[in-house]
């Protein structure tokens, strides 16, 4: 019974843990996607149209 408490107690702070690293890892994945793939496109288009250095 007291393992069942102190599951249940650590849940709500469990739950917020677990937000705030989903939350870092999307804006890692967000960061990643920005530089890896949206960066390189740009750099292609720009040069593509004549308006990258």
């Amino acid at each position: 019974m007291e393992l069942l408490y102190y599951l249940s107690a650590m849940t709500f702070w469990e739950t917020v843990e677990l937000l705030i690293k989903v939350c870092v890892l999307g804006l890692a994945v967000r960061f990643v996607l920005k530089v890896c793939v949206l960066q390189p496109l740009l750099e292609t288009w720009a040069k593509r149209h004549g308006l990258g250095g």
